[in-house]
């Protein structure tokens, strides 16, 4: 799975799914700090921000847990220095 933040207004999450979906919402104000969540029960994906359900879609399959990929916390990209830091 993926989540990121795409042109500073919208936070995505992403699953490694058959069905492959993408969830966005809005990112609330700048500057401050925020709590996201996105969760998955095999039915139905989810954004929390700050404990607040903001969006959510029907999502099905298991998540793609094949290959050697690593936990990444603030990178994308496979090489040391990622692509897109935050």
């Amino acid at each position: 799975f993926v989540f990121w933040f795409s042109d500073g207004t919208n936070a995505k999450f992403r699953l490694g799914t058959p069905s492959d979906n993408n969830l966005t919402t809005s990112v609330p104000s700048l500057n401050e700090w925020h709590h996201f969540v996105g969760w998955y029960d095999g039915t139905t994906m989810k954004i929390y921000i700050d404990g607040v359900e903001k969006n959510s879609v029907a999502a099905s399959g298991n998540i793609n847990s094949s290959g050697s990929q690593e936990l990444r916390i603030g990178q994308y990209g496979a090489t040391a220095g990622g692509c897109c830091e935050f």
